[in-house]
């Protein structure tokens, strides 16, 4: 191979377009999306049977709230980052230790955002509402310092 060549294939002219779209597509930040609903585990549809879509902000919380619902393992297009080890959290010893799992499974699970929207998760708070029943309350911290609370009810 001549110099040149080898100049021509490290140095060129033309940049593939495609290439500097996919740049900007892996861009951190918040996207739209549809409106999902953790009570009948599907997506919002309005009465014309269209897909609802939120603003960006709302979509990354409802992204945080499916995630803390899902649980890890269960599903085998997810990645094992995705999700919750409930099975973890219920065979816990004692309800300390249960709380314990429970917090960092869910700060582990909400940080794998795979936009990057999420920047930390400033507190976990729990209630339980029976030996196999937990109300869980967190508070997320996203990109420009966005604040969203989840409140769920985990069961075993």
């Amino acid at each position: 191979m001549a110099v040149t060549e080898l100049e021509d294939n490290l140095f060129p002219e033309d940049i593939d377009e495609n290439i500097l779209n996919e740049e900007e597509d892996s861009i951190v930040s918040y996207k739209k999306g549809p409106y999902f609903d953790t009570e009948k585990g599907d997506l919002l549809l309005n009465g014309a049977g269209q897909l609802l879509v939120g603003n960006e902000v709302e979509i990354w919380a409802s992204w945080c709230e499916k995630i803390i619902n899902t649980p890890r393992y269960a599903c085998d297009l997810y990645s094992t980052d995705i999700g919750i080890d409930y099975e973890a959290v219920f065979e816990a010893e004692d309800r300390e230790e249960a709380e314990s799992i429970l917090e960092s499974e869910i700060i582990e699970a909400l940080t794998v955002d795979p936009y990057g929207r999420t920047m930390y998760v400033q507190s976990v708070e729990f209630e339980w509402l029976s030996s196999d029943s937990i109300e869980v309350e967190v508070t997320v911290v996203g990109l420009e310092n966005e604040v969203v609370t989840i409140d769920t009810v985990i069961n075993k």
